[in-house]
């Protein structure tokens, strides 16, 4: 590969999935999707777009090439299509051909109540990281948002302790303190404003004197139809400071596309970002650099933050050649953007997964969205794999 500029960071782009390599007799473009060529241990069988894919051993593939992938299971399958708590239900219960069996979506939050206080079920339980960080943010291109003491009040108004427990609890989550998760910092999310975790409101109503809005004030905010448990306990913590917040819920479909519109959106939106490997350029940039704003289809700016010395920064830790004094540089700068508060981070979810009582070798990755290591899946007892 031959680059236009120094890349300290191309070692980590290379594994992602993009880069997943492929011979150029077998690109077949837009429909490469319907039969994708396979170079590892397995290869598809049988294929129902929506519905099943089975996967059965690659006869080309030799286990002395691929130091990585174990391929434990003779065969997946795949079954699409289930509602979430039929998903639920059946990886809890684990019977027959289910106890060999693991989820691919989360566990939802009120199903929680099916799985902690039992210890056999509980142990069957992985919740990692999703390594994303869930945050409010506010329209810092209008007002009362363009007034940093306004949204400083907003984050000493937010109660993180109360949206984390209307999320299942800290089980499933925990709360933020910054904006890059704490896979960024070296396992641990720095705390540089010192706001407990339940909020200030004396504080925030001080910041709304300030502000010259004794009264607090109304708003709206956009969230996805599945964060509105979310959305009610922060509109609960900021109507305690005077903010009082009016909850628009759109389907998850339809969600990017309407906050994207920089012109039509609510003042406020609830959103997040993760990054895509361990590194604070593949997360701040995208989030705080405003020459990434679009007026239509906007991504991750969604505060609309424009500020030259921000912008300057992270052009400076970009042109680093050393990695590990970029990252100090990006922490660092994590910390300065928070103190001009464009968004208040709310709390990183963990992606629970109940899996099957014959399962062995799973576990969650955090390179994943918390999601398994399907090359360490395997079963305790094979024998028990049909049902």
């Amino acid at each position: 590969f031959e680059l236009r500029k120094p890349f300290a960071e191309f070692a980590n782009a290379t594994v992602m999935p993009t880069f997943a390599p492929v011979p150029k007799s077998k690109d077949t473009g837009p429909k490469y999707d319907s039969r994708p060529f396979s170079s590892g241990p397995y290869k598809i069988d049988t294929y129902q777009r929506n519905k099943k894919l089975i996967l059965v051993r690659n006869r080309h593939w030799d286990p002395r090439t691929d130091a990585v992938r174990k391929a434990y299971p003779d065969k997946l399958v795949m079954t699409m299509g289930l509602r979430p708590n039929q998903v639920d239900d059946r990886m809890i219960a684990s019977q027959g051909a289910d106890s060999s069996a693991v989820p691919w979506y989360a566990l939802r939050p009120e199903s929680g109540v099916k799985v902690l206080p039992k210890a056999d079920v509980r142990k069957r339980l992985l919740a990692e990281s999703t390594n994303c960080t869930d945050m409010v943010q506010m329209h810092t291109g209008r007002a009362p948002f363009n007034d940093v003491k306004v949204r400083q009040a907003v984050q000493y108004a937010l109660d993180k302790e109360v949206v984390v427990n209307s999320s299942g609890g800290p089980a499933f989550n925990e709360a933020s303190s910054a904006y890059m998760p704490a896979t960024l910092f070296d396992g641990k999310q720095p705390d540089t404003l010192k706001i407990p975790a339940t909020g200030d409101v004396d504080k925030a109503k001080e910041l709304l004197k300030q502000a010259g809005k004794p009264g607090g004030f109304t708003t709206k905010m956009t969230v996805s139809n599945g964060d509105k448990g979310r959305a009610e306990a922060i509109q609960q913590a900021l109507g305690k400071a005077g903010i009082k917040v009016t909850i628009e819920t759109v389907d998850p479909a339809a969600f990017y596309t309407t906050i994207g519109d920089t012109t039509n959106r609510t003042d406020m939106v609830y959103t997040g970002w993760c990054p895509d490997y361990p590194s604070g350029s593949t997360f701040l940039p995208f989030v705080f650099d405003g020459r990434h704003i679009k007026e239509k289809g906007n991504t991750g700016n969604h505060s609309l933050f424009r500020d030259k010395a921000t912008n300057k920064r992270m052009d400076e830790i970009a042109n680093m050649t050393d990695p590990v004094k970029a990252g100090r540089a990006w922490q660092q700068l994590d910390g300065t953007i928070l103190a001009k508060a464009p968004a208040v981070p709310v709390l990183v979810r963990r992606w629970p997964l109940v899996v099957g009582t014959n399962i062995a070798g799973a576990y969650g990755q955090t390179s994943f969205g918390g999601q398994l290591d399907y090359a360490s899946v395997g079963l305790k007892d094979p024998s028990k794999s049909e049902g």
